[in-house]
């Protein structure tokens, strides 16, 4: 254990406890220099003793300037403008930062390095949208690393994981101006690249989430909040953060994250609309670019198509139109030319929902998931409603749809034969897959809204509010095992808006936090 009271006077003493050994140093080296003799023979037979003699006088002489000085400083009067440094707060920092480094954490040293992904990285790590890429699943969790550049935010995106790299997106901000900032970590949380810039331009604020090729060697992102226009879907190199290409809309934003299939990467750019949520600029398309070259390969127009988009084995592209659109869309993704050898349309097939289909489509086997409801992640419906949607993907065609109460925003996860749903209310509803029944319901922080994703690994499922509290649920019943929070433990969420959601890899949960930076946290306790 390290004792907190210890650490204060080591640091307002420095001088007063090191001030004998110099001295004691300065009384060897000056005798020794008054015996010139002995000292020419010393130097010829042990030829390192002038240089340590060098390094001990300038330490001494070092020392005398700084007690000098220190005494001198003492003497005047500190100005009312000049903050005094609290050495408590910066003894608590340093045993804060060591916990997080994993140096009074025995479970931390063991956990592995995260492994590389099989194929493609989408949101979620795949189209099943589980956040778990393998590995244990931990349980009583504390934090291993934390990240956090100075004026970031990490509460929007998800990570992406991959090689032991872990890819994360998040914003800064600046006297009421949002922009972006996009960082390469390794495993130990320690940054290898950082880009708040394209060219000569700040990167506009993220939402979106990065995926990454199957080589893993692009990482393909969307750009913009909600109220940015002239956005881009931009590529990185991930050895590096050089840009690659940048593919600009006519006037949209993309906050959706984009869907990676072999060399083709699908992303929807929405709407912006005014207070009464009609168009404003720009109704929405979604767009298609080739990875390898940034070659714009086609665009369709689509109503505000905010969430991200799905691909199918056979290319099929699924996305779904959001306020003002009420639907689920299907596009072929051949080009244009391609189409019109075929004599092919872009549209599959159009789907009409209830509410606006804003969440991220999910695909397992020959069905595909996706929420709806009013309302959006900054405010909720004056009279709320929701539900999670199931459609055979091959026609369109409703299977179940389940009334939930409130809009289903975030990702719906699937796991076996279970689709896990976060609801805007702040429960998450566990539904069979073959009927939407509703299995279990659990609020996971009060009232505080769940618009993140839920990861789901092993036994357990994790869910973040939007207060910051992430809770491990038993995936059988429903029950909550523990809660722990993912901002900053002495500064509190003030906005209260985590969307991040947690992805598990080889023991290691990662999360996005409004105030404590990308989080990593590990388990004093693994389960399969």
């Amino acid at each position: 254990m390290f004792d907190t009271l210890g650490v204060v006077p080591i640091l307002t003493n420095a001088g007063i406890a090191v001030l004998p050994a110099v001295l004691a140093g300065i009384s060897s080296v000056v005798m020794q220099l008054l015996k010139p003799r002995e000292t020419l023979a010393l130097c010829r037979r042990k030829p390192h003793v002038p240089v340590i003699a060098g390094v001990v006088l300038a330490v001494a002489a070092g020392g005398i300037w700084w007690l000098t000085l220190s005494k001198d400083l003492a003497a005047r009067t500190v100005p009312a403008t000049v903050a005094k440094t609290d050495w408590t707060a910066v003894a608590l920092q340093i045993l804060r930062e060591e916990k997080l480094a994993g140096r009074t954490l025995p479970a931390a040293n063991t956990q592995p390095i995260p492994t590389p992904s099989a194929g493609a990285f989408n949101r979620r790590g795949n189209f099943l949208r589980n956040g778990h890429l393998g590995g244990p699943a931990p349980l009583g969790l504390q934090p291993l690393w934390e990240y956090k550049s100075e004026g970031s935010s990490y509460y929007l995106s998800d990570v992406a994981v991959d090689n032991g790299r872990i890819y994360t997106a998040g914003i800064l901000q600046d006297l009421g101006t949002f922009y972006g900032v996009l960082t390469c970590l390794d495993a130990r949380g320690q940054k290898i690249w950082e880009v708040t810039q394209a060219g000569k331009e700040p990167l506009k604020g993220f939402f979106s989430s990065p995926s990454l090729s199957a080589d893993g060697k692009n990482l393909v992102i969307g750009q913009g909040l909600h109220t940015d226009k002239g956005c881009a879907l931009m590529c990185f190199e991930t050895a590096t953060g050089k840009l690659l290409w940048s593919q600009k809309t006519p006037l949209n934003h993309i906050e959706g994250s984009p869907a990676v299939l072999g060399d083709l990467a699908v992303v929807g750019a929405g709407a912006i609309e005014d207070e009464q949520g009609k168009v404003a600029e720009g109704p929405g398309v979604v767009l298609a670019v080739r990875i390898s070259t940034g070659e714009r390969l086609w665009e369709y127009p689509v109503i505000d198509p905010e969430g991200a988009p799905a691909i199918a084995d056979d290319g099929t592209v699924y996305i779904g139109s959001g306020v003002n659109g009420h639907a689920v869309v299907a596009l072929r993704s051949e080009t244009d030319a391609e189409l019109k050898k075929l004599g092919q349309p872009r549209l599959l097939w159009t789907t009409k929902v209830d509410h606006p289909a804003l969440g991220a489509v999910t695909l397992v086997g020959d069905k595909l998931l996706i929420g709806i409801g009013l309302g959006d992640f900054v405010k909720a419906a004056p009279v709320p409603a929701g539900k999670a949607v199931c459609l055979d993907r091959k026609t369109g065609t409703v299977l179940w749809q389940t009334p939930l109460g409130d809009a289903v925003l975030g990702a719906i996860a699937v796991v076996d034969d279970t689709a896990y749903a976060p609801v805007r209310s702040g429960e998450l509803a566990a539904l069979q897959l073959s009927d939407g029944k509703v299995l279990w319901r659990q609020a996971v922080s009060g009232k505080a809204p769940l618009l993140a994703s839920p990861a789901v690994a092993g036994r357990y499922v994790y869910a973040v509010a939007n207060d910051g509290t992430l809770a491990v649920l038993q995936r059988s019943d429903g029950k909550i095992l523990e809660t722990t929070q993912v901002n900053s433990p002495t500064i509190p969420g003030q906005d209260g808006f985590s969307v991040s959601s947690p992805v598990v890899v080889d023991g290691r949960l990662y999360v996005g936090s409004e105030t404590g930076g990308l989080r990593c946290f590990v388990g004093g306790k693994e389960t399969p």
